[in-house]
């Protein structure tokens, strides 16, 4: 894994974990996935759950979708090179 991505997943762990939350935070993971990630489809719901958390009110729901997403995104992300 590279350096960027390390980034990615060590951010997406800090969400999660719930070390650091908010829309500032969710505007940083959202530049990083854009960098990396940004034209693959196997994250458009990560993408739609980061615009909808970063965009406006914060509502529970949106966290916990966004949550959803960036665990299914590390499953995919850390799955070791066969």
């Amino acid at each position: 894994m590279d350096a960027k991505t390390s980034q990615f997943v060590s951010a997406m762990n800090s969400f999660i974990d719930g070390e650091r939350r908010g829309k500032n935070f969710s505007n940083e993971i959202e530049s990083m996935f854009s960098e990396l990630y940004d034209e693959d489809e196997r994250f458009e719901n990560l993408q739609y759950a980061l615009a909808m958390f970063g965009a406006g009110v914060t509502i529970e729901a949106d966290e916990e979708m966004l949550i959803k997403e960036l665990k299914h995104a590390k499953k995919i992300i850390c799955v070791p090179n066969s």
